[in-house]
């Protein structure tokens, strides 16, 4: 846990070999601006980038693959993009989302382009654990009544005043 944390001038990972597990705050507070993740299944913790305020884009490589999210990931940080390699089979990039590939579940959500609103189009049938989590948004409209909601996908959200459902 915290493995890197606060190292003030780490700006690049880029993950060469294989990876299990990303543990609790491990890059928490460092100038990271670009993260290339493990190229192999690997579980996230808590924290990961927090306060990684100069955090622009998250790369998943072909066999990238996350199998469990413990918790918030990018509170503080100003993540703006994913980029998803096109031969990766499990996720895509949808606008600021993370995407299963079949672009019907919500896996993570870029927190960089926070918004005070945030709609749930209604292609979206399932919104993943932790996806939205420590996000600052005010009112959060869901617009497929079939749409499931993951374990803590909202949680942290502060600023959350207003629920829309259908």
């Amino acid at each position: 846990e915290g493995a890197f944390k606060e190292c003030e001038k780490l700006e690049i990972v880029d993950f060469k070999g294989t990876v299990n597990v990303l543990k609790d705050d491990v890059f928490k507070s460092t100038k990271l601006t670009n993260v290339i993740l493990p190229n192999c299944e690997f579980e996230l913790g808590t924290n990961v980038f927090s306060e990684c305020s100069s955090l622009e884009t998250l790369t998943f490589q072909e066999n990238t693959n996350i199998t469990s999210i413990s918790g918030s990931l990018f509170n503080g940080s100003n993540l703006k993009q994913f980029i998803v390699d096109p031969n990766n089979k499990l996720y895509s990039a949808d606008g600021a989302f993370l995407t299963n590939k079949e672009v019907d579940t919500i896996v993570l959500y870029a927190i960089g382009n926070e918004l005070t609103e945030i709609t749930i189009d209604s292609k979206y049938t399932h919104i993943g654990g932790s996806a939205f989590s420590g996000l600052n948004i005010e009112t959060l409209t869901i617009l497929n009544p079939e749409t499931t909601i993951g374990n803590g996908a909202f949680a942290e959200c502060k600023q959350l005043t207003t629920i829309n459902l259908p």
